[in-house]
């Protein structure tokens, strides 16, 4: 289960956040892992990118380079969205105390037997990128997930599929070759010789999918079988995330289906039936 905040976006600005709101929402964060590990799920995920829950349709406009992250734990690690004067904001030790305390606190809750893994997105410094998967290391990450949803509006071409398979691979080995725990990495997999390609040359210990399996929900079912590709791959047209806002989560590229409109429907909804 990935634990996300909107910060901003739901009325929290970040720079009037009081230092008892603050705690308050590091205690939503334990909460809510408290509850999963309640659920019985297998642990949590920390989302700490400048894409967490909530983004949208404005990452595909040039206005999106002007709003803060919609994740409030990425407005505290920004030096330019977190101007904060206290012990939240300044030096990058303080900008990732929000994030850390977060850490500490679902630890507490959750006890040392339950996975927590961290996402981040690829920071301006590299110093800092590597600093603060060693921070979270040591302050109890079983696995940290490096990447970020890659919207549309930075691959403008207009041309699909976009190519985005391995995009934050260079990250990710960075941050591999600077802890010890296993290391995650996104970004627009769906091709078998490629995956293991990646993880045999050392970039991470696993990749992670999300839109190739709304395309191809049986994708490890085909890799499995010794297929290296599925027929009809993801074309990472963000028709899904789109269609998000009203209707049920799938694949919503008509193309993907001969431009028969039913049998996309059935598809969708053959997940929920």
């Amino acid at each position: 289960m990935q634990l996300s905040y909107g910060g901003t976006h739901l009325g929290c600005p970040l720079p009037t956040l009081t230092s008892e709101q603050i705690r308050e929402i590091v205690q939503y964060f334990a909460d809510a892992a408290r509850r999963v590990r309640e659920a019985q799920l297998d642990g949590i995920e920390v989302d700490a990118t400048t894409s967490g829950t909530g983004v949208l349709l404005y990452q595909f406009t040039e206005e999106s380079q002007k709003q803060p992250p919609v994740n409030l734990i990425a407005q505290f690690l920004s030096p330019t969205w977190n101007q904060r004067c206290d012990e939240y904001g300044g030096s990058f030790q303080n900008r990732a105390r929000f994030l850390l305390e977060i850490l500490a606190a679902i630890r507490q809750q959750v006890g040392e037997d339950f996975h927590i893994q961290v996402k981040i997105s690829a920071l301006q410094a590299i110093a800092e990128q590597i600093q603060l998967s060693q921070w979270l290391q040591q302050a109890g990450a079983d696995a940290l997930h490096v990447g970020r949803k890659i919207p549309y509006s930075e691959h403008p071409s207009g041309k699909f599929p976009l190519d985005i398979e391995g995009e934050h691979l260079e990250k990710a080995q960075q941050v591999k070759q600077s802890v010890s725990i296993p290391v995650l990495c996104t970004g627009g997999f769906q091709t078998a010789p490629y995956i293991r390609q990646v993880i045999n040359e050392g970039y991470c210990d696993a990749v992670t999918l999300a839109r190739a399996l709304i395309a191809n929900s049986d994708l490890p079912n085909i890799f499995a079988q010794g297929k290296d590709e599925p027929d009809k791959p993801c074309t990472y047209c963000e028709k899904c995330r789109i269609n998000l806002i009203e209707n049920p989560l799938g694949c919503y590229d008509v193309s993907r289906y001969d431009g028969d409109y039913i049998k996309m429907s059935q598809e969708i909804m053959s997940v929920y039936l």
